[in-house]
């Protein structure tokens, strides 16, 4: 066992070291895991997990993705410091519920087309939340870091391509 190492928010792992962000593509042994298999209909979708800063701190969530690797299915965030009734706002049903269908990249590009704004309009843009310009900056940064080259984007680039993997064995 290797020495623990911190990552600088009180988390530590065994090993040679925690990948940090920035620090590359996401490694192979990950990407297999994000779209396991073929999967349609609601509730089949892939969560990856995404992180980044809002106004008070990070944000740590899921983005659910279509099969197709580039619909948005969801996004969900589970722990966060934001303001309440401001970045908050990122738990509110109604603002989750608006990333549904939406397109995170355009036909035949690799960088993400998502986006945070105000008075979104259109496929790859999401309302912005009011009074909450920094939460909705960062969550802006937060999908175009995972979903571009440096997180998930080569991974869903080639699934984007080929359709997703196939199921081991060949089995639905």
């Amino acid at each position: 066992p290797g020495r623990v190492q911190h990552d600088g928010r009180g988390q530590g792992q065994r090993g040679r070291g925690r990948r940090q962000r920035g620090q590359g593509p996401l490694p192979a042994r990950y990407r297999s895991a994000l779209l396991p298999g073929r999967r349609q209909g609601p509730g089949q979708e892939d969560h990856p997990p995404i992180e980044g800063y809002g106004l008070w701190g990070f944000l740590f969530g899921y983005l659910a993705l279509e099969a197709d690797g580039e619909t948005i299915a969801g996004i969900t965030y589970y722990k966060h410091g934001e303001t309440p009734g401001l970045g908050g706002e990122v738990d509110n049903p109604n603002w989750k519920g608006s990333w549904k269908g939406k397109k995170a990249y355009k036909p035949g590009e690799a960088a993400p087309a998502i986006q945070v704004v105000k008075n979104a309009s259109g496929e790859f843009e999401v309302d912005a939340l009011s009074g909450a310009t920094i939460t909705s900056r960062g969550v802006t940064n937060m999908m175009q870091f995972w979903l571009g080259e440096k997180g998930f984007g080569p991974f869903l680039q080639k699934v984007r391509e080929s359709g997703p993997p196939q199921p081991i064995g060949g089995k639905d």
